[in-house]
């Protein structure tokens, strides 16, 4: 009888530890994200991709435009990194302006890095279906003007690279200017 007492607590003991270490087992994989980072309550992120897969098949299609012209595409980048609201606009006013660029971003910028000051030579929104709606028809609208507004040339596709090829054309980088190519100082 005694040793079948005892059979039948190391037994209980057994199940009792391996439920503990599943249990801890899969707390741990509680704490990590589907690309293996740790993250708690403290800060409950995780990474993600910066380009969707239409935005990044696109990025493709475009640096195929742009590297023959040694030129280089930034991905977005805020509105508030590329302008900035007049210095005579002050107090409530400035922060209400501030607050209709801070958090949107243009998708693509090309920049032409081989002068002294690195120079954006456009800026590109790669449109979708979504951008048929109302609100997102206000918002490209004040887009489009803020940026042209402040210089810049901006570009909306829906994936054709044929428009940017046109830009950048009229801008003068329609050949390899690496060879004797004078840039601005």
């Amino acid at each position: 009888m005694n040793i079948m007492v005892v059979f039948i607590a190391v037994i209980l003991v057994m199940i009792i530890e391996y439920l503990l270490v599943k249990k801890k087992n899969s707390r741990d994989e509680e704490d990590h994200d589907n690309y293996g980072n740790n993250y708690h309550d403290e800060y409950p992120f995780h990474s993600k991709y910066l380009l969707t897969k239409n935005e990044y098949y696109f990025y493709n299609k475009l640096k195929a435009v742009t590297e023959p012209l040694n030129l280089q595409i930034l991905a977005k980048i805020r509105l508030a990194d590329l302008i900035e609201i007049n210095d005579d606009i002050k107090g409530k006013e400035w922060w209400a302006l501030f607050g209709k660029i801070k958090s949107k971003h243009i998708d693509f910028a090309i920049s032409d890095n081989m002068r002294i000051v690195a120079l954006i030579v456009a800026l590109i929104e790669l449109d979708d279906y979504s951008h048929q709606r109302s609100d997102r028809q206000k918002r490209d609208e004040f887009v489009n003007n803020a940026l042209s507004t402040a210089g810049y040339n901006v570009i909306r596709t829906y994936g054709d690279t044929n428009v940017i090829k046109q830009t950048l054309s009229d801008l003068g980088y329609d050949q390899l200017e690496s060879a004797g190519a004078e840039y601005d100082e």
